[in-house]
């Protein structure tokens, strides 16, 4: 593990490549061009269905979530980029003891952030280190190669904390960052393309062995989430009540919903100064979703610019938080403590679902940005919709989005809602007609799943027939856009 040698100044060492949105000669505010780790999306559904899963109010929920995003916001940020918040993700980790070394002491960090945070009694505070250090957790089995180490053919849940140790060597792959710009052979990060050993990420659906990272991460989520709270209760079973019923004001949450949703935008829209207008990147999940560069930063500076922040982004941007969470980490000369005991969170009664949207094909091309929108109506109370990135200006999508889902296996199906997003703008969503003229609700589909059947069911066409089995697909026509789906699900293994 390098010895930590700080700040190197802006020299294009950041962590995440970073770009400023100008206006005239002043500069506004600095925005992140590419988040390379799980994408936003991902991260963001990992983290909600975890901690819904766990019994977190809505509001809770909404502030770790945001408070994972801003780990990466920020790490981006020219004008306020903290080495700190460099090395919280996971990153540049080469070998399977200097693995340990950085679980260690994150691990020891974080119990004592979580004590620090039950002795205010400071709720907010919490669940902002909660969603910090769900970042770091997630971005582990992403960036790593724990996936191919252990699993790589199927759906495993067990953690680096309840594993054996693989007998290959864990490591996670080179990013340049403000302590480390030397690869030195090691594998790179890598992008949207190439594969493993070269590009190492899990980051989005477009990457191999990504739904395996994803069940991982969504395991570790739960267990890490399950251990903060025992290490910030303790005797206080008080404090814990007040975390997981968290209630924001009504103003708060107007605020933190509006900074959510520039979670979504921020991260789909980002593009880099340059770009090939047929191939633009966002980040929210896959590619292919970047918008124009003014598009893109007229939305961010305006988001940037609103006044009054939200709590959680106050409580955030407090130093006193991330520095003690990054301390010791990749300083060689700092000896690792203890790693701290972690209660075993074990899931293999779950089963994983997936949804792909393999199309979506508008009746002609009118600069259509597709995105699908999947609710579980059969779902756990209060959990929110599953949203797809949209493929920028393409009225035939291509990609085969997908979205991870998990069910007890006592659960004997699926009740689904799906629709079809045109993303016009951040304003002006519009729901795309997938079924035939006449029928009611035309934007939506609702089938059912089965799993002992194998088969998907539903309302098509307003008729009730088969949708889709597990191992086959079939398009809906309709006068606003075509739909072509699949389904999988396996159970899940230790």
């Amino acid at each position: 593990m390098r010895h930590d040698t700080g700040p190197q100044g802006s020299d294009g060492r950041l962590r995440r490549h970073a770009l400023a949105v100008v206006m005239g000669s002043c500069l506004l505010f600095g925005a992140p061009r590419a988040t390379l780790a799980f994408d936003t999306g991902p991260h963001a559904s990992i983290s909600l269905d975890a901690l819904g899963r766990m019994g977190f109010s809505q509001d809770g929920q909404n502030a770790a979530q945001l408070s994972n995003w801003l780990t990466d916001y920020y790490t981006s940020q020219p004008l306020y980029a903290s080495c700190s918040l460099q090395k919280l993700h996971f990153d540049d980790v080469f070998t399977t003891d200097d693995v340990a070394a950085y679980w260690a002491k994150f691990t020891t960090n974080a119990q004592q952030l979580a004590r620090q945070r039950a002795a205010a009694n400071d709720p907010v505070g919490f669940l902002v280190v909660l969603g910090m250090t769900l970042h770091v957790v997630q971005d582990f089995y992403s960036h790593s190669n724990w996936v191919e180490a252990r699993t790589p053919n199927v759906f495993a849940y067990s953690s680096w904390f309840d594993a054996p140790r693989p007998s290959t060597n864990v490591t996670t792959g080179f990013y340049r960052n403000c302590f480390t710009d030397n690869a030195d052979g090691h594998p790179q990060h890598g992008g949207y393309s190439g594969g493993p050993p070269a590009a190492m990420n899990h980051d989005s659906y477009v990457r191999p062995n990504y739904p395996q990272a994803y069940v991982y991460a969504y395991a570790a989520s739960l267990q890490w989430t399950a251990n903060m709270l025992d290490w910030a209760g303790g005797p206080n079973a008080a404090f814990v009540k007040a975390v997981k019923g968290y209630q924001a004001s009504a103003a708060e949450r107007a605020l933190v919903t509006r900074d959510r949703q520039a979670s979504l935008y921020i991260s789909e829209w980002v593009v880099p100064f340059s770009s090939d207008p047929d191939h633009v990147d966002g980040h929210w999940n896959g590619d292919l979703s970047g918008n124009s560069f003014l598009k893109f930063s007229a939305y961010a500076v305006r988001w940037a610019a609103q006044k009054p922040e939200s709590g959680v982004v106050r409580t955030f941007r407090d130093r006193k938080y991330f520095d003690p969470l990054s301390a010791g980490l990749y300083d060689s000369t700092i000896p690792a403590p203890p790693q701290p005991a972690m209660v075993r969170h074990a899931i293999d009664g779950d089963r994983v679902f997936m949804l792909v949207t393999r199309q979506v094909q508008g009746a002609h091309d009118d600069g259509q940005s597709f995105a699908g929108q999947i609710s579980r109506i059969n779902g756990p109370p209060g959990q929110r919709p599953y949203r797809e990135a949209a493929e920028r200006h393409r009225w035939i999508t291509t990609l085969g989005r997908t979205t991870i889902m998990f069910a007890p296996r006592s659960q004997p199906n699926l009740e689904l809602h799906y629709q079809v997003i045109d993303e016009r703008s951040a304003d002006a969503d519009l729901l795309v007609s997938i079924r035939a003229p006449g029928q009611p609700h035309p934007t939506t589909l609702d089938f059912t799943c089965v799993f002992a059947s194998a088969t998907c069911a539903g309302d098509i066409n307003g008729q009730a027939g088969k949708l889709m089995s597990s191992d086959g697909r079939k398009s809906v026509v309709a006068p606003g856009a075509l739909v072509s789906l699949t389904a999988t699900w396996a159970d899940l293994q230790p």
